[in-house]
């Protein structure tokens, strides 16, 4: 059964957008659709038609484009605030794609007031999002375009740690996108006193099993924006 159409903009609606034009956006490009009605509703109808598709909560572009890690870095830039760190299941969406899968949930680290700025002003297109405040290291964090991302054998460790039942998609992912065995190595051996790491060694085969006792919990909690 077919998705209801969006309700068209009222008269009011339409002449505000009449006097207030927006610059129209490159479709080429990873985009928000306006504030206003009229352009909010030109957005679903032009998904619906097949000439854009969603990338990510509210952001879209031509359906007929094919967003690399950069593409899809700049369009969940898009939706947070300034300093925000794409962390575990994202970064791993962000530099893999599909591969890797876009987890239902959004996780990324940002400081206290980042945070703040994203529950206030609902910056995530209508996606839920779970904000730590632990930022990785600088040396673990990339720069795609405006977006940091976690490095992919940090990603990877994350996922594993926070995320196992995704751990062998992820992972297939990030090595056909470039990972580096021997970082992830690396990563999993610097990872001391993190969060569930003891599981994520053993999950990824990096050291032996050893019990899990005093590990702490899991930081961050999901909130719809």
């Amino acid at each position: 059964m077919p998705a209801p159409a969006p309700p068209s903009p009222s008269p009011r609606e339409r002449l505000r957008a009449l006097l207030q034009p927006e610059d129209p956006a490159d479709p080429a490009l990873p985009h928000r659709p306006g504030a206003a009605a009229p352009q909010r509703w030109a957005a679903e109808r032009d998904v619906r038609d097949g000439l854009l598709r969603r990338v990510v909560g509210d952001v879209v572009v031509a359906a007929d484009v094919d967003l690399d890690a950069a593409g899809r870095a700049a369009a969940l830039a898009l939706l947070l605030p300034a300093g925000a760190v794409a962390i575990a299941s994202t970064a791993a969406w962000v530099l893999a794609g599909e591969a890797a899968g876009l987890p239902p949930v959004l996780e990324v680290a940002l400081d206290a007031a980042g945070a703040r700025r994203l529950q206030r002003d609902g910056s995530c297109g209508g996606v839920p999002v779970s904000a730590t405040r632990s930022v990785p290291p600088p040396a673990e964090v990339v720069e795609l375009g405006p977006l940091r991302v976690t490095t992919p054998a940090r990603t990877l460790l994350d996922v594993a740690r926070t995320a196992p039942q995704r751990t062998v998609r992820v992972r297939r992912a990030l090595l056909e996108a470039g990972l580096d065995p021997a970082d992830l190595a690396r990563a999993g051996a610097g990872a001391d006193g993190t969060a569930h790491v003891r599981r994520a060694r053993r999950r990824l085969a990096l050291v032996p099993a050893a019990p899990d006792a005093g590990e702490p919990g899991r930081p961050g909690q999901p909130h719809p924006c």
